[in-house]
């Protein structure tokens, strides 16, 4: 039996704030740490 996972859709929080944070730590706009600490607080 084959399982599988879909990335890109995180939707951690009462509003995707992990989403938000992947999305701008893949554009750029915030350094690996910020993620990590944003990923913490959810």
């Amino acid at each position: 039996m084959m399982k599988t996972t879909v990335l890109g859709y995180p939707r951690v929080g009462s509003r995707r704030e992990l989403k938000k944070a992947c999305e701008s730590f893949w554009a750029g706009k915030i350094s690996a740490d910020e993620l990590e600490q944003g990923a913490c607080r959810i």
